[in-house]
């Protein structure tokens, strides 16, 4: 008796292995014998766990074959595959996902984690892939034999499943690919919560809160990597995929440290992962289109002025990381000077060699200036801000799906236009200086 719901179990993986033998189906007599015998394979899952906590007679022999029995279960996909009713990528997902929780637990146990707890979507993937495995079994093509009249009815259920619309049977197929992938997301969060824990003594707090410092530190090596393929392609001299990346580079920046200041996990690793991704974004990526852009006109010139104009952007950045957030910044944001430069070159108006490099010495200049330029934040509280950042948002648009379309946008001037409402944001100290001597740095 204290061995019955091992008995069971262990009945359920040699059901399995009889399925096996016994396909591919080839009559349908075939075919309902094994639908058949795969029911009673499914309810013994059930049974055995019914039985072992209703007879108090749970075991450790148990706990391995219970999920060992599943797992062996979950490999009626492969004769599902044989006889074509499924394809190849579906059961690859089902079974790596099996065998991945597989080495989860058993890792997990070895690093003194101890077993990872069935989870409700790992439990909820089980209940439907057992009837999902029913009904593709019913799809199975066979040959037609006379069958006993007491399973009649079985056929009848077969028939009626075989005319199901392959769309309905795809649907069904992909929602527990999904459900399968979803279950090993929240297998695998438990499992990196379990060891993640252990670095901070257990306290769930200071876990949470390194954990939230991560956020903005992925947007900052977003920002960084995007900045390197703008630069890849600012030397293949693809200019219009820069100053699509590189407005994505900005957007990144404006998320990591409005993240970091709402979450409050503003960390020393991540102002220097801010400021390295910053200076390749913002500093050398700028640096490269004016090299590239202007040295077919002079070699020289153009190498002075993207050396002068990185140099700036270095010098803006780590005054920034000395002085910090405050309403008002110190000189041109490198964010800003950048989308100008490179907006400018791609643009129809401002392209020229020379008004070129006129803006790309105005905005280095402007980048070291104490000039005070407000913060976004401040858009909502000034006038004159709200009236620029509606434009400046319009065509900051049309211009990114312009770049995405891979149009040049001279019929229209999107790049031009958008250059000049930029621009205006320099006139911003003029208009705001008083304001921004009254407050604090």
């Amino acid at each position: 008796m204290n061995q019955l719901a091992n008995v069971i179990t262990a009945l359920r993986i040699l059901g399995v292995g009889i399925i096996f033998w016994m396909t591919p189906c080839v009559t349908n007599y075939t075919q309902i014998m094994v639908i058949l015998l795969y029911t009673v394979i499914c309810l013994t899952d059930f049974l055995d766990g019914w039985v072992a906590r209703r007879f108090k007679i749970e075991s450790e022999l148990g706990k391995i074959l219970d999920p060992l029995a599943d797992k062996i279960l979950v490999l009626m996909f492969l004769p599902l595959l044989e006889m074509q009713v499924i394809t190849s990528f579906p059961v690859f997902i089902i079974l790596a996902r099996e065998f991945a929780i597989m080495g989860l637990r058993i890792y997990s146990v070895q690093t003194g984690g101890g077993s990872i707890p069935a989870q409700f979507t790992g439990k909820l993937k089980t209940a439907l892939t057992f009837p999902l495995c029913g009904i593709l079994l019913g799809r199975v093509p066979v040959e037609a034999v006379d069958i006993p009249s007491i399973l009649m009815p079985v056929q009848w259920l077969i028939d009626w499943v075989y005319q199901w619309p392959t769309s309905v049977i795809l649907l069904l197929v992909y929602s527990v690919v999904a459900l399968t992938i979803w279950s090993f997301v929240d297998y695998f969060d438990q499992f990196f919560w379990g060891l993640y824990i252990k670095r901070f003594a257990n306290d769930d707090e200071k876990a949470r809160q390194s954990l939230r410092a991560m956020i903005p530190n992925l947007f900052s090596i977003l920002n960084g990597l995007l900045g390197a393929v703008g630069i890849f392609f600012a030397l293949n001299n693809l200019i219009r995929f820069s100053a699509l990346f590189l407005v994505v580079c900005v957007v990144f920046d404006a998320v990591d440290g409005s993240i970091a200041r709402r979450l409050n996990v503003s960390t020393a690793l991540g102002k220097k992962l801010d400021t390295l991704a910053d200076s390749i974004s913002f500093g050398v990526l700028p640096g490269i289109v004016v090299f590239e852009c202007l040295r077919s006109v002079h070699w020289g010139m153009a190498m002075g002025l993207a050396i002068g104009y990185g140099a700036a952007a270095a010098f803006r950045l780590i005054r920034f990381s000395k002085t910090g957030h405050s309403d008002y910044f110190e000189g041109i944001p490198s964010p800003f000077a950048a989308t100008i430069v490179i907006f400018a070159k791609i643009s129809t108006l401002f392209s020229g060699a020379a008004v070129f490099s006129g803006i790309v010495i105005v905005m280095a200049l402007l980048m070291v200036s104490t000039l005070p330029y407000p913060h976004r934040h401040m858009a909502a509280k000034r006038r004159f801000l709200r009236f620029v950042q509606f434009p400046a948002f319009i065509f900051t648009v049309l211009s990114v799906a312009m770049l995405i379309r891979g149009q040049a946008g001279h019929s229209f001037y999107v790049y031009d236009v958008m250059v000049g409402v930029f621009a205006l944001y320099i006139l911003t100290p003029l208009i705001y200086w008083n304001d921004a001597k009254r407050t604090p740095h």
